[in-house]
């Protein structure tokens, strides 16, 4: 078998161009959905708790869709390399997080309340929501947390108990 290599990723160099262009397009269709569902949640969430709800749906959303998008890039593409792995992936996320943070406030705001003070104080909770939940979830880490201190403990090898603390891979 082929090793893993820096630069290569051995088992996916038979996989035509069409065929990689076909599971990218797949997958960005997918991106594509994802984006249309959090718009249609943010309007329910605005209609039902108001701007600080929707505010924190776009929080919420741009916490968890990256890891989605991670299995999709990941899983479910071929790719040659690891740069084009990586650069699908960073193409799907600046899609999802431009839209998700700054486009679907206008789609969800009618025409005439753009330049409301309303609109302004649900722009401000979006970046608030953006500024302060994002990078306090991934400095606590829960996932993280609870497999070091719940699951580790029942792990059948040390080997794999190891594997719960090497943290999250950038």
């Amino acid at each position: 078998m082929c090793q893993h290599l820096t630069f290569f990723i051995c088992h996916t160099l038979q996989v035509t161009f069409f065929i990689r262009l076909r599971q990218q397009t797949l997958t960005f269709l997918i991106t594509v959905l994802l984006v249309c569902g959090s718009v249609e949640a943010c309007k329910t969430v605005k209609a039902s708790y108001g701007s600080n709800g929707a505010a924190a749906w776009i929080s919420v959303s741009n916490i968890l869709v990256p890891y989605a998008l991670r299995l999709l890039s990941f899983y479910f593409e071929d790719h040659v390399s690891l740069n084009t792995q990586q650069l699908s992936l960073f193409l799907k996320l600046s899609f999802f997080r431009w839209f998700n943070s700054a486009i679907v406030l206008f789609l969800i705001t009618d025409f005439k309340d753009m330049l409301t003070e309303e609109a302004m104080t649900q722009v401000k909770a979006v970046l608030i929501a953006d500024a302060i939940t994002t990078p306090l979830l991934r400095t606590i880490d829960p996932y993280e947390a609870i497999q070091q201190i719940w699951i580790s403990k029942y792990a059948f090898t040390q080997e794999k108990m190891n594997s719960f603390f090497y943290g999250v891979e950038w």
